[in-house]
């Protein structure tokens, strides 16, 4: 099955784990892979899409850059003009200088620059159509309607869940012994990915409540 990403002119088909991202650079979960630019990217990462195709970066004044999806151009030095890391199939390019720039570092000017800010996430967030960008709500896992995007902990939220973020610690009948907390980064490592209330597997889940002393919830 194929699908249409907003942003990109080709249509895009579903990959299973086991792939590295263009954007991120990490092997994890699932995503999207383009057959004609050759790219794969996670599911969490497909907000590159909704920046501009064409920006201005403050460690390049003077001129654009461009968003290319099939990788550094052949008479360019493939690595990242700013950190020196080898760019991946996603990244920005400047074709007067032959400078190119990976999704990172990108991202690290897109959030020093965005003034969408909530009390209720630490990070600068991006708004975007979640359906057209084929993305899911962390917490609802819904595909319609608008929400908001963190760029560097890959959260995605609709604009009607965001009301979750007003119980940041709650007592839950399963687990009276301590409070639960609210986070939005994935299951502890030191935790069973699994909730036992409905022994849904949180692979795909990025928020959730957690004990904040290393117990197990029972």
């Amino acid at each position: 099955m194929t699908y249409v990403l907003e942003g990109h002119e080709h249509r895009v088909s579903d990959v299973n784990e086991g792939f590295e991202c263009d954007a991120c650079n990490r092997s994890y979960g699932d995503g999207y892979s383009c057959g004609e630019c050759k790219f794969t990217i996670h599911k969490k990462c497909v907000f590159v899409f909704n920046i501009q195709a064409r920006i201005n970066h403050p460690s390049h004044d003077g001129h654009s850059l461009e968003f290319l999806t099939t990788g550094a151009p052949d008479h360019t030095d493939p690595k990242c003009h700013l950190c020196g890391k080898n760019t991946k199939r996603l990244l920005y390019h400047c074709y007067d200088c032959k400078v190119n720039l990976d999704i990172d570092c990108i991202i690290d000017s897109l959030c020093a620059r965005s003034d969408l800010n909530m009390e209720w996430h630490h990070h600068p967030l991006l708004m975007v159509d979640l359906k057209a960008s084929l993305m899911s709500c962390d917490f609802c896992h819904g595909t319609s309607k608008h929400g908001y995007c963190c760029p560097r902990c890959r959260l995605v939220i609709h604009e009607g869940c965001v009301s979750v973020f007003e119980s940041p610690e709650i007592i839950h009948p399963s687990h009276v012994r301590h409070p639960l907390k609210l986070i939005s980064s994935g299951a502890p490592d030191y935790t069973d990915r699994i909730r036992l209330q409905c022994h849904l597997s949180m692979e795909v889940m990025i928020i959730i409540y957690s004990t904040s002393n290393n117990d197990p919830v029972t």
